[in-house]
């Protein structure tokens, strides 16, 4: 889309001067990397310049008159008054135009098992060849689900994420307009919440992974294939977890954290900062795995 024709279906809710037209396909955030779409993003401080311009995604921006001067010439630039009210003006048109999600009817093969006490939303849910939904499964809109998976009893796919923001009103939910994509042969146990994307994103679970009982995998975040995901883990928001990980209980992972590819965090790990591929991380804050254990015995 136009940054231009955004602006014509905003008006006259938000004033918006376009400076210079770009095209965008995706919403997101200046730190937003971890899709390669062209990014629309707003900036409402100085601060958060250097991130602009470190990010290659960003290809038109919501601003204001006093920071349009800072914006470099290849991003396309629209100055409004309130960066953030104009932003989520734009995302709650573009949801409700579909611009994230094309609507379909629900697609489950004939082959899959499906319980009866099961809760399945009347659209926009497909399931492959294979699968099996046991008792007690709730799948909401926007689901995409490969072949030969197993979803165990109690867990919830596409489900609403959790992002609130002050639009002057108090906190307000975000609505989220992307949905979910679990591969094939992807076995998710009991009690998960898998949340759908925030925009036009979709939360992935890759084909061949593991997820144990109890983890929450929040908007955003792209699990690998053949991974292993033990119970009680927590992911924040857009964390990207590489092929062949494993992660073990009750590990937390923050928001846009990278764990690498075969890496392995320990055991009730709090995970801050990226995590190499072919490295193991321990402790709260996590750190390589033979530092802590070295620190730990001189302490103890």
């Amino acid at each position: 889309m136009l940054l231009s024709e955004l602006a014509d279906a905003l008006s006259p809710a938000v004033h918006c001067e376009v400076v210079r037209d770009g095209s965008f396909d995706n919403l997101g955030y200046v730190t937003h990397r971890t899709n390669a779409k062209p990014l629309l993003v707003f900036v409402a401080a100085r601060k958060f310049l250097t991130a602009l311009i470190g990010n290659p995604y960003v290809s038109a921006v919501l601003t204001t008159s006093e920071l349009a001067e800072h914006i470099p010439e290849h991003i396309g630039l629209a100055v409004v008054r309130d960066p953030l009210i104009a932003f989520y003006k734009a995302h709650n048109f573009l949801l409700d135009s579909n611009f994230y999600w094309q609507p379909f009817e629900n697609q489950i093969d004939s082959t899959s098992y499906i319980s009866p006490a099961a809760i399945i939303a009347d659209r926009n849910v497909r399931i492959g060849a294979g699968t099996v939904i046991e008792a007690g499964v709730h799948i909401k809109e926007r689901t995409i689900i490969g072949a030969n998976c197993i979803v165990r009893s109690g867990t919830i796919l596409s489900s609403e994420g959790f992002e609130y923001k002050n639009l002057g009103k108090g906190l307000e939910l975000i609505p989220h307009g992307a949905g979910i994509e679990i591969g094939d042969r992807v076995n998710i146990h009991s009690n998960c919440a898998m949340d759908r994307g925030l925009y036009g994103e979709n939360t992935k679970i890759g084909s061949g992974s593991c997820i144990d009982n109890f983890v929450h995998i929040a908007h955003g975040v792209k699990i690998g294939q053949n991974c292993i995901v033990a119970a009680g883990t927590v992911f924040a928001a857009a964390v990207i977890v590489g092929d062949g990980a494993r992660i073990d209980p009750n590990a937390t992972v923050g928001h846009e954290v990278s764990i690498g590819p075969r890496a392995y965090v320990s055991m009730g790990s709090v995970v801050v900062k990226d995590v190499p591929a072919d490295t193991k991380v321990s402790g709260n804050f996590a750190l390589d795995h033979r530092r802590f254990v070295k620190a730990w015995l001189k302490n103890s």
